[in-house]
This record gives C-alpha cells, structure tokens and sequence, in this order.
C-alpha cells in the first residue's frame, strides 16, 4: 500500500481557508523520489537515537566510574578493572564536547577517531542535514554516506554492547567481592 504524503497548505484567500494536496504535487520530484527520502530520513532518526541512547549510557557509566576511583584505589586488581573499563568506555563514547563555545576545537586532538559514539552522532547530524535539505530524492553521496555511517555505527554499538556485557559484569563480580556496590547503566527512576 502506498503511503500518501499531505501537507496542509493555506490558500490565497487566507489562512482561514485550508486545503489538503499531496506533497508530491509541490514538488518538481516524482513521488517515489520523495518516499526514498523519507525512509533514508527515518533510517538515520533510528540510528541518530540509538547512537543517543548509547551516549546516555556512557556518560552515566563514565560518572559512577569517576565517583567509585577514590574507593578502590588502594585495592590494585579492582582500581585496574576499574581505570581500563574507563579508558574504554571513553574512547567508545569519544570526547565530550567542550562547554564554551567560543572555544570549539581547542584542546580537542586534530584527527577525531571516527568511530566514536560522539563522532557518529555528528556525522548522522550532518547526514540528516544532507537528506532533508531539498525535497529531492537522495544523491548517490548521501546513499554511499548512509551505508558507511549505518555501517559504523552498527560495529560502534556492538563494541558498546560487550562494554556493557561483558566488561561491566566482570567489574561488577570484583566490586561484589569487595564489599561494594555495582555500576549500572539503567536510567535512575525519579
């Protein structure tokens, strides 16, 4: 079944008088062209939220890791697991932006590593913006750009995913026998 796309347009008349026609009837691009962007817009909105998501999760992890240091550090085994599953869940998350805009770029390193979670989410940033930017079915570039973010992103969130299945059990066991309370990624209820 096909989907017919609307938009509500005001006539001349006024705003008061409205009128239904189908987007493809304001546009120069045929039908089919317009459906293909719409799907490539949906696609990367699902990869923009689990990328998101994935985000989330780290920052919460990378902040419980942080208050537990000072806990553990006189216990080797335990302050090890502790600062290596930090260094990976940082380098899987990628850099926080900085917090003064005036001072975007300094500091940051000259070559970002482009399979970050944070380097993802601008590239599907950008991608979106290159999807929706005209009502025109999508370039081969932005199609090639589609299938290497979706792709990355795929292998980012499977490196999360043993971050959060493998290693965050493990320094969990360790916590458990040292008489201290685990690290959890879930969202705090309010």
């Amino acid at each position: 079944m096909r989907s017919r796309l609307y938009c509500i347009i005001a006539r001349s008349l006024g705003p008061s008088i409205l009128e239904e026609k189908p987007v493809h009837a304001l546009s120069q691009t045929p039908l089919p062209g317009l459906q293909k962007q719409f799907e490539v817009a949906s696609r990367v909105g699902e990869l923009q939220e689990q990328v998101s998501v994935a985000i989330r999760e780290a920052n919460r992890l990378r902040g419980q890791l942080q208050s537990l240091r000072p806990k553990v550090e006189t216990q080797k085994t335990l302050a090890d697991a502790l600062a290596a599953l930090e260094r990976r869940t940082e380098a899987m998350a990628g850099a926080a932006p900085g917090n003064n805009p005036e001072f975007e770029g300094v500091g940051t390193p000259s070559a970002p590593d482009r399979t970050s979670l944070r380097f993802l989410s601008g590239a599907l940033g950008e991608l979106e913006r290159a999807v929706e930017s005209a009502d025109v079915a999508p370039s081969t570039d932005v199609l090639t750009a589609f299938a290497r973010d979706q792709q990355a992103v795929r292998k980012a969130l499977a490196q999360w995913n043993e971050i959060k299945n493998k290693d965050l059990p493990r320094l969990n066991s360790l916590l458990r026998q040292a008489n201290l309370p685990g690290v959890s990624i879930d969202q705090p209820k309010l």
